[in-house]
């Protein structure tokens, strides 16, 4: 719960306030962290998603979600052990 909260704020910060959001990840890499935030953004269901078998609705849905993230200002760091002195230091 506590991830996809942090990313939903991220998110819509991003994607409809056009706030630059920087995430530090200590836990799940960017990777999957976009995966969730295009479902999110698309209404996409994370299962079909990470097997490729979405629906012919949910590929149309992902490329407006690709479409919608790409381009806001969303920054990842996942570099693993990051100290708060190391967050602080980037952000």
């Amino acid at each position: 719960g506590k991830t996809a909260f942090a990313l939903n704020i991220a998110q819509n910060g991003a994607t409809k306030q056009g706030a630059v959001v920087a995430l530090f990840s200590l836990e799940m890499g960017a990777e999957s962290l976009v995966n969730r935030m295009l479902c999110a953004e698309g209404s996409i269901d994370a299962g079909r998603l990470r097997t490729g078998q979405l629906l012919e609705q949910e590929w149309s849905d992902l490329i407006v979600a690709m479409g919608a993230l790409g381009s806001s200002e969303i920054y990842i760091d996942d570099t693993p052990g990051n100290r708060m002195a190391e967050i602080r230091a980037k952000s």
